[in-house]
């Protein structure tokens, strides 16, 4: 999840022109992994118990 802003940042600081389509892109795969990462962490705490 962080990896994408982690690479949009570097992007931006070597000032690289990056195009629309490629951000949206990695929006896109953040809000997809956000459900997938809470189903992850809440199957984990459940089985600790």
């Amino acid at each position: 999840m962080g990896i994408s802003a982690i690479l949009l940042t570097g992007i931006k600081i070597i000032g690289i022109e990056q195009q629309d389509v490629a951000v949206r892109i990695l929006g896109v795969v953040d809000l997809i992994a956000l459900p997938v990462f809470a189903f992850a962490t809440v199957r984990r705490m459940k089985s600790k118990r």
